[in-house]
């Protein structure tokens, strides 16, 4: 066999010597001869490159397939799974405090959704507690019989409690962001100051701010009402700081004095009458004990107010009381609140009057 390729390389030839294995059987010669072909190499090489442009088409989409068949794997197994985190963090930030992943499964997603789930619910308890306890602090201030009122360091009102409003008429947002000044008489104002400059009535405003420290500044001022009404409070002032020590805002707190006054005047009232009548009184405790006796008391029995304190009231019920009257004397003032009847006082010389 001999293979010849031409000079320009675009043909193959080639001959092969072939022979009949069956002609060499008996006394014939063998049968023999040459196999002549010719290659055109330019066609046979299109050829293999067309293949080789199949073949590599076909890898192509084959990878292309895997990759889109991975690319669904992954959007279904990781994609939605973080999405549906991060779902759960809009909608916790949106105000869904029970908004939870609760992811299924043992990978690293599902770990980081169990630790994410424990701090939101641990965060929305922290801030239940915190909102509860902000509802409570609001719930005493808006039950106090008095008006709370914050204000920043240059005097202007930041925050009025309900007392505020019930006792000076004026709305939250009324006052809000108002100077704090703009509650007190002016005439009062002007009269402390020892002037009527208003340049006075500033400094005087300013150095009173100035002396309001942590120890409660007090004093009691007039505070005008919307309707222009005065209404006389007691004033107590303290200074808010913060975890430096700088100073943030003050808080008052006013107090209207005038049912105080009234209770004031009651009071002293009562005390006249009890030091006056002219019938003997006597306070006792639960336990039937003196606490206190007026003048009539002492000019009846004889006994010193000193000396009445802290006894039993000298009195008793006649000889011929039926046994017990005393103790029927003190249920019925249990029961009824009132008991009217007769005794006998016994003076401190021993002597017994009606």
């Amino acid at each position: 066999s001999e293979v010849v390729i031409s000079a320009d390389r675009s043909l193959l030839d080639g001959y092969i010597s072939i022979c009949d294995p069956n002609s060499f059987s008996g006394l014939r010669a063998p049968r023999c001869g040459f196999l002549f072909y010719r290659t055109d190499l330019q066609v046979a090489s299109e050829q293999a490159m067309g293949y080789l442009h199949i073949q590599a088409y076909t890898t192509i989409a084959g990878f292309a397939f895997c990759s889109l068949l991975i690319l669904v794997a992954f959007h279904r197994v990781i994609s939605r799974r973080v999405q549906r985190i991060i779902d759960t963090l809009s909608r916790f930030s949106e105000g869904d405090r029970n908004a939870r992943s609760r992811l299924e499964g043992e990978d690293e997603l599902v770990t980081i959704s169990e630790h994410l789930d424990d701090i939101l619910a641990r965060f929305a308890d922290e801030e239940a507690a915190v909102v509860e306890s902000e509802r409570l602090k609001q719930a005493i201030l808006d039950s106090a019989n008095a008006a709370i009122i914050y204000t920043d360091r240059e005097g202007f009102i930041q925050f009025i409690s309900a007392g505020t409003e019930r006792i000076l008429g004026y709305t939250a947002e009324e006052l809000v962001g108002k100077g704090a000044y703009l509650l007190h008489d002016p005439d009062e104002v002007r009269r402390r100051a020892g002037s009527g400059n208003p340049a006075r009535v500033r400094e005087f405003m300013d150095s009173a701010r100035k002396r309001q420290s942590v120890q409660a500044y007090e004093d009691e001022w007039t505070y005008l009402r919307k309707d222009g009404s005065p209404v006389a409070v007691g004033l107590s002032v303290s200074e808010l700081a913060d975890d430096q020590g700088q100073v943030r805002g003050y808080l008052a707190l006013a107090r209207d004095l005038a049912e105080e006054k009234r209770i004031a005047r009651s009071l002293q009232l009562a005390e006249r009458v009890f030091q006056s009548a002219a019938e003997a009184i006597v306070v006792s405790d639960a336990e039937y004990r003196i606490v206190d006796v007026n003048p009539a008391y002492c000019q009846l029995t004889g006994y010193e107010r000193e000396e009445a304190l802290g006894q039993y009231p000298h009195m008793e019920f006649p000889a011929d009381a039926p046994k017990g009257e005393m103790h029927r004397l003190r249920q019925t003032v249990r029961d009824d609140g009132i008991w009217t009847g007769e005794l006998l006082g016994r003076r401190k010389t021993g002597e017994l009057f009606p």
